[in-house]
């Protein structure tokens, strides 16, 4: 069986995102051995504690050296640090080594003989992100690893068609690369509630009349004016968030944020809303982003409202797109009146679902890495 370095960015402890989907469904088919980074600026409450199906997973530090010019000299520091979690040896006996960010490559670029195959999958335009465009010298930095990565990888993997484009036009190195969307885990069929923490946040919303849902990560995109401009217009909508939130969320007596909740649980919570909302601002770094959230909402059969570009008109179908907030007010009061309701029949949501799962895209992987 051949083997895997799979290295992650992101903790295997924040919500379930597609390193956490892709890894599980390798490790099928492959020796799988995860190293993710351990997170400095991630509280606890955001944290989840997920049950294993991959024998051997490890942390790692790394700090942000690069982000402070007095600091920079440091950086070789997680070079050592990379090598107290893992061997030279062990490095050069896997066949190929996965990395999830840019941020990664230079903790093991020196190590990697040439029998050794990188994959990048390309998941976020990471340089569109606050922390790298307000930080020019850090921005430079990782444009420069970002350029020697693309023409390094053996392998390149992009979440969406407009993510590799713009990788391509940045770097001006144009390749194959391979678009592999993100996708849905079908929930397991009667999962009971019994976790403690979840129960109370359940039976909050069980009382609330008229919710309109987000699931996800609430971050620098999330776009706060457009739901405080719909509930002034509509004031028997409460809106519910659920998911971490590394940015501060305004105060209001119909906004509900319950935290991170358990994937195993979140479709429990999504059948009480009375639509789905996905609120982005739709600037670089959105347009990359072809949403999962989208795959896991058509599942539930409920009125879906997102923003229109590029990756989400794939959904157009099955969703309601809006490009201004006089759209996004009138969707949802149109939806409160039962006026519209969802475009497809629930079959022919769970048809679209099944046909865009996890296991799905691992298949086009193994094609991929069978080249």
């Amino acid at each position: 069986m051949k083997s895997i370095l799979y290295l992650m960015h992101i903790p295997w402890q924040w919500i379930k995102q597609r390193p956490h989907f892709i890894a599980e469904y390798l490790s099928e088919y492959f020796q799988i051995d995860v190293l993710y980074k351990i997170p400095l600026n991630v509280h606890k409450k955001n944290l989840i504690n997920r049950e294993e199906y991959i024998p051997n997973i490890k942390p790692f530090f790394q700090f942000p050296f690069k982000r402070f010019k007095f600091l920079k000299r440091f950086d070789f520091l997680n070079k050592l640090f990379f090598r107290f979690s893992i061997s030279q040896k062990k490095i050069n006996s896997y066949d190929y080594i996965w990395i999830t960010s840019i941020s990664l490559y230079p903790m093991i670029s020196h190590l990697i003989t040439d029998r050794t195959k990188i994959i990048w999958d390309c998941m976020d335009d990471e340089l569109e992100f606050k922390s790298f465009k307000d930080n020019k010298i850090l921005l430079n930095s990782f444009l420069n690893i970002e350029k020697e990565l693309i023409g390094r990888a053996d392998i390149i993997i992009c979440s969406s068609d407009y993510l590799s484009q713009k990788i391509q036009s940045r770097t001006s190195v144009f390749r194959e690369i391979f678009v592999i969307n993100n996708a849905i885990e079908i929930p397991k069929i009667n999962v009971s509630l019994k976790n403690m923490v979840e129960i109370p946040k359940l039976n909050l919303i069980r009382e609330i009349n008229n919710i309109f849902m987000y699931i996800g990560a609430i971050s620098e995109w999330f776009d706060f004016k457009i739901l405080f401009k719909m509930l002034e217009e509509n004031n028997n909508i409460n809106i519910v968030l659920i998911g971490p939130n590394d940015v501060e969320i305004p105060k209001h007596n119909r906004i509900i944020h319950l935290g991170t909740i358990k994937r195993d649980y979140i479709f429990d919570f999504m059948r009480y809303a009375k639509a789905l909302i996905m609120p982005f601002k739709v600037n670089e770094l959105i347009k990359s982003v072809n949403p999962v959230k989208i795959y896991e909402y058509i599942w539930m059969g409920l009125p879906v409202i997102a923003p229109h570009y590029g990756e989400t008109e794939k959904f157009s179908d099955y969703i309601y797109l809006y490009n201004s907030p006089d759209d996004f007010i009138n969707i949802s009061k149109s939806i409160v009146k039962n006026q519209i309701t969802v475009k497809k029949t629930k079959e022919e949501n769970r048809l679209f679902a099944e046909s865009n799962q996890w296991k799905n895209r691992c298949q086009e992987i193994l094609k991929i890495l069978a080249l």
